[in-house]
């Protein structure tokens, strides 16, 4: 068993209301996105329909999963929309069993999942367009200011670089409407998800 198996087994085993605990005693300087991805990454393999397991365990593994993101989100392990991105996929993965489990968690719906996606979404349509459009036209110029970690944004070469992550931010959440925008059931919710992929097309650099 590898050190990354061991501590999502700890992690799993572990009480909701302990979990904060332990991984801060863990980490005490925060756990690096890495090993969230990784906590994440197991937890999706927990819910896998391959796996064959009961449904009072497929229960429990969602609501795992539901909580380890949660946890991630308040911890700043990682970005609001790439928790949302993984509440999506997760989703996604609950349309792929045969016959229904009841009583999932809400936000592992495509409904649930696609209102947190959305409401995570940290610029407007109209703001999305307008800095994609502003970063094909850098590119036009031979200009290449991609967000690169560990760059001072503080510095005004690189003021421009939190408008790219912005828009790298956008396109994660994006990419996973796509797995559920044709299992919506609210036909607004479903509406505002074709507008966003509509300008996801406009979008493309």
């Amino acid at each position: 068993m590898t050190r990354t198996e061991q501590e999502y087994r700890e992690l799993r085993q572990l009480p909701r209301n302990e979990r904060r605990s332990w991984v801060r005693g863990m980490f005490p300087e925060g756990a690096p996105p890495q090993w969230w991805l990784s906590m994440v990454e197991s937890a999706e393999l927990g819910v896998s329909p391959m796996r064959e397991l009961p449904a009072d365990q497929y229960r429990e593994n969602f609501e795992f999963a539901v909580s380890l993101l949660d946890l991630a989100l308040d911890e700043g392990g990682l970005s609001p929309c790439h928790c949302a991105y993984w509440m999506v996929r997760i989703a996604a993965t609950s349309l792929r069993f045969r016959t229904q489990i009841d009583h999932l968690p809400e936000v592992v719906t495509p409904d649930g999942a696609a209102r947190i996606a959305l409401e995570r979404i940290p610029l407007s349509r109209e703001e999305a367009l307008a800095a994609a459009n502003r970063r094909r036209d850098d590119l036009g110029r031979g200009e290449d200011r991609f967000y690169v970690p560990g760059d001072d944004l503080s510095d005004a070469r690189h003021q421009a670089t939190e408008e790219i992550r912005l828009l790298q931010e956008v396109e994660r959440v994006l990419s996973s409407l796509e797995w559920i925008a044709d299992r919506i059931i609210d036909e607004q919710l479903s509406r505002e998800i074709q507008s966003w992929l509509n300008l996801r097309s406009m979008m493309e650099i």
